[in-house]
């Protein structure tokens, strides 16, 4: 993967792909890289209580249309909304074995561990499990649907990483 092309300076990043690719990770790099706003979405999806916010209400909360800002999430249902927005659009295609290694590693550590996660909630089995699952299907749904997705956007910087080592690269990038 060609790292080469460098990110622009007054951007809008949208970083995509499943639960435990390292969205938010990426996201909060470029943030400080490019000293400009990160959204945590996690945190705008779940509420108190472990309630879900609407995808509508997720987008009506962002400032979509600052001139900068970095999210983490995938807005499939608001594309239109948020991707057509965004000018580069990383999506983090890592292998479903890993991304599923991860969230099962994350969900069952903050289960065991009691730590507060996304608004102050702490992770009940259920939820973790169910967080599991999730990535589990969005691997094979995402692999069908993100490269048409990623066609019908235009005049964008589009990258697609599909190894940790390229991952590893691109953050290392980041900071040159």
């Amino acid at each position: 993967m060609n790292f080469l092309t460098p990110l622009k300076t007054e951007s809008r990043y949208l970083i995509i792909g499943c639960s435990g690719s390292g969205k938010s990770t990426l996201a909060r790099a470029i943030a400080e890289c490019m000293k400009i706003p990160y959204y945590d979405t996690d945190s705008l999806y779940w509420k108190e209580g472990w309630e879900l916010s609407s995808d509508e209400d997720v987008v009506r909360s962002l400032p979509l249309d600052s001139p900068n800002w970095v999210l983490d999430g995938n807005f499939v249902g608001m594309r239109e909304e948020v991707w057509n927005r965004a000018t580069c659009i990383i999506w983090l295609d890592l292998p479903p074995a890993e991304t599923i290694w991860n969230t099962t590693r994350r969900n069952l550590g903050w289960w065991i561990s009691r730590k507060p996660t996304w608004s102050g909630n702490i992770m009940p089995l259920r939820i973790a499990l169910s967080g599991i699952k999730h990535s589990r299907e969005q691997t094979k749904r995402f692999a069908e649907e993100f490269p048409l997705y990623l066609t019908e956007q235009k005049n964008k910087q589009i990258f697609r990483i599909q190894k940790r080592s390229d991952l590893k690269q691109f953050m290392a990038s980041l900071k040159q």
